[in-house]
């Protein structure tokens, strides 16, 4: 009973990061990002996981692109311009990114 539930709340969260995402908020496109990545209310999906994060990135959104770096090790193994990415979140201030300096 309870996993049911789980699933029904992950996919109205997921819908409603949807519907916000299209309205231009890159904080919901981190969050249907995320959902990519761990299967929540969608299945995983690394290409589109990417896809947003990179969008969030290009709207502003520093964590985005420090995940940028993580995915493009993990999709590209390019590691080069993972760590351009990383330096580029790092510089910006995100605090993530720069404790894991």
């Amino acid at each position: 009973m309870k996993g049911i539930k789980f699933r029904k709340v992950v996919s109205s969260i997921f819908r409603a990061c949807f519907k916000v995402a299209n309205e231009g908020s890159h904080k919901a496109l981190n969050c249907m990002a995320f959902c990519y990545e761990n299967g929540f209310g969608v299945e995983k999906n690394a290409k589109i996981e990417f896809e947003l994060y990179l969008k969030s990135a290009g709207k502003g959104n520093h964590v985005a692109l420090m995940l940028v770096f993580s995915c493009i090790n993990g999709i590209a193994k390019d590691e080069n311009k993972g760590f351009q990415c990383f330096m580029k979140s790092t510089l910006a201030g995100n605090i993530n990114a720069i404790l894991e300096l």
